[in-house]
């Protein structure tokens, strides 16, 4: 059979628009899956799934595989409903009694807990490693037996089963952690029998068809914008993975200077040396190790008081998170950390949060001040992360040697 990239070859270097019908035959049912599990509307999955191949087709990316290729098709998917989700919730004050009814009556007939899994999935195997996520996908999306995703991958049978197995095992855990309790056997079955669906009627031919018109064509009008955010998010999470490459290898080359001048250094202890100080801990003293996590990269204060942070390399003014007002965070910091409170603040937050009992989950609402305009935004689902931690962390260490150089 003609692998996903040769067929994707034959449409880039010869023109054949029915080796592109095959590749959009191949994975359309899947990829609409992924927007109707989470948007819950089957004429907006139509949409996400002509924008993906719009993007397709346009971009004519470059694939060394075809797992790498599945890959690129299931992110493009999930950003799109990324961008179709932002839509909905912009149109959700407009949504009538009987769009509500009938989102109710095709939730109805699905197992209770795929409906609390689905909207949280494919986010979830976007987390996943690279080579996790792609045997995953490989597996139940493009429904390749173990053995062809053996051949796929370059591992033996065995091998891919065990990766497949520990891939789901870390999805149970992620969901969890999410508040879904679901098994590992579950999740198997779900994936299985749930996420490679069939194309709606009409689907394949729609979506080549709107795929291969010209830009700015009517036929695919309404995928175009959904194609064009999902280009956007796909240079921006090029972009941030550049900047954390480059932060991980400044933080090597820090740790390693230090590690070449501390062989130098002797390895007596000073007479005089005090103990080392222990971290100090809200007045609930919970013997918890809270991950270190950010939903910004950056703070600097105003008078004390007025936390700025910066999201996407735009200042503004921190008014609340999920709903909780900035000023009772920083006063619950003020209290139960002296003179540590700015820190705490900044590279200990889910401590904080978690001790003023609403700890977050790892996507968080941010409501923020323009400084410019003083319009007040709600940024929705904004990640926390560890990388904008260490963006943190050592902006603070960076001003502590500054403060600390003789003027």
């Amino acid at each position: 059979m003609t692998s996903d990239i040769e067929l994707l070859e034959q449409h880039r270097t010869g023109g054949s628009d029915a080796a592109f019908a095959d590749l959009v035959r191949r994975h359309v049912g899947w990829i609409h899956g992924v927007a109707s599990r989470r948007l819950r509307d089957s004429h907006i999955a139509d949409d996400v799934a002509q924008a993906v191949f719009i993007l397709l087709h346009r971009k004519s990316p470059h694939f060394r595989s075809d797992r790498s290729l599945v890959a690129w098709l299931h992110r493009a998917a999930w950003y799109a409903t990324e961008v179709a989700a932002r839509n909905q919730r912009r149109r959700r004050h407009h949504e009538t009694e009987a769009a509500m009814v009938r989102q109710q009556q095709m939730t109805a007939s699905d197992d209770p807990q795929w409906r609390e899994l689905a909207p949280m999935l494919d986010e979830l195997i976007e987390r996943l490693s690279q080579a996790d996520r792609e045997a995953v996908l490989l597996r139940y999306y493009r429904q390749m037996s173990y053995a062809d995703v053996a051949a796929a991958t370059g591992a033996s049978e065995e091998a891919a089963r065990k990766r497949v197995d520990r891939a789901i095992e870390k999805l149970r855990r992620m969901a969890s952690g999410n508040g879904v309790v679901v098994s590992v056997a579950a999740i198997a079955i779900l994936l299985e029998t749930k996420v490679a669906t069939a194309a709606p009627a009409g689907l394949i031919a729609t979506t080549t068809a709107a795929a291969l018109a010209e830009s700015g064509a009517a036929l695919a009008i309404s995928s175009a914008p959904i194609a064009g955010g999902i280009s956007t998010l796909l240079t921006l999470a090029h972009a941030k993975l550049a900047a954390m490459i480059a932060a991980s290898i400044a933080v090597i080359s820090i740790c390693a200077s230090a590690v070449v001048i501390a062989a130098h250094l002797p390895a007596t202890k000073p007479a005089n040396s005090s103990p080392p100080t222990t971290r100090s801990a809200p007045t609930t003293e919970l013997a918890i190790d809270f991950p270190k996590l950010a939903p910004f990269d950056s703070v600097r204060w105003k008078d004390d008081t007025v936390p700025n942070v910066r999201v996407a390399n735009v200042w503004c003014e921190l008014v609340a998170i999920d709903d909780l007002p900035a000023e009772r965070i920083v006063a619950f910091c003020k209290k139960h950390y002296d003179k540590l409170w700015q820190k705490r603040f900044e590279e200990d937050l889910v401590e904080v949060l978690d001790g003023l009992g609403q700890p977050p989950r790892d996507r968080v609402k941010l409501t923020v001040r323009s400084l410019e305009t003083k319009q007040v935004s709600e940024l929705l689902d904004v990640r926390m992360t560890h990388a904008n931690r260490t963006q943190l962390w050592l902006a603070r260490q960076a001003e502590k040697e500054r403060q600390q150089k003789p003027r």
